[in-house]
């Protein structure tokens, strides 16, 4: 068998095929309300006898809050599965401080997500999606917990503002000193801008975070950790693989491997 590399982990791949169209879901609904706000609909006969708001245009303002805020929700919920992911067998974790921490850290997304920016920290430039993230699920936790007040940890905050010029230039001209005044305010809600913004930083973090675990991790321990799980899921398959012939085994293992989103390089022949 030729070399094989894992350049994305199954983790990342999971998360991005879980939130990978948000941002399509997401301007699809409000272009929808848009509609609604500007009483451009027809409204379908089967809904006709369930809806029927006082204000339609303040109906569709609160809707847009509703779906921005559920976004984000989304969006949080699922990078905390990307955490998971990491590291369930095969772990994409090699660090022993770092799996001691996340075991520590239980169920909290703010927890882990401090650990993994630590970590990725020392080899990435993590900083600037990382403040945003951080913002994220706070502004989350705010909204969708009730009577929850949770503020934004000052390391973060000075992120924000000591970077503001590189998120308004390549975050299509956010204005942090708005979010953060937003955010600080009892009834704040995010806007569009800054749910997609905090959308594109998760991705970005995640990214980052990868990269710098897959820079330390041990492949062939991996390869070992992703057959016993593979084989853990049915008692006849790894009875089945021991009886394959070498030629027929190493097939089985690279269509196993890619399954897993690892690349295999086919051996090239020898020639006399």
């Amino acid at each position: 068998m030729g070399d094989v590399r894992l350049n994305i982990s199954p983790a990342r791949r999971h998360f991005k095929q879980r939130i990978g169209q948000v941002n399509h879901f997401l301007i699809t609904t409000l272009i929808g309300l848009d509609g609604v706000k500007s009483k451009k609909f027809t409204l379908p006969e089967e809904f006709s006898t369930s809806w029927n708001p006082r204000n339609v245009e303040r109906s569709a303002e609160r809707s847009i809050r509703f779906i921005l805020d559920a976004s984000l929700s989304w969006v949080v919920d699922n990078l905390d599965s990307y955490f998971v992911e990491a590291s369930r067998k095969p772990s994409i974790i090699g660090s022993k401080e770092l799996n001691e921490g996340y075991t520590k850290a239980d169920r909290s997304v703010n927890k882990r997500f401090g650990l993994f920016y630590h970590e990725a920290r020392r080899t990435t430039n993590i900083d600037k999606y990382a403040a945003l993230v951080a913002l994220a699920i706070q502004w989350r936790n705010n909204t969708v917990h009730y009577g929850a007040n949770n503020e934004l940890d000052d390391e973060y905050r000075s992120l924000l503002v000591q970077h503001k010029d590189y998120y308004m230039g390549e975050f299509r001209h956010l204005d942090v000193e708005e979010m953060l005044k937003s955010f600080d305010s009892k009834d704040g809600h995010p806007t569009f801008k800054e749910v997609t913004s905090m959308i594109n930083a998760i991705h970005k973090y995640v990214e980052c975070v990868d990269e710098h675990l897959l820079k330390s991790l041990d492949l062939e321990q991996f390869k070992k950790d992703l057959l016993d799980k593979h084989c853990s899921m049915s008692k006849q398959t790894k009875r089945k693989i021991n009886n394959l012939t070498k030629e027929r085994k190493e097939v089985y293992l690279k269509t196993l491997y890619r399954q897993y989103g690892l690349e295999v390089e086919d051996a090239v022949e020898e020639k006399d």
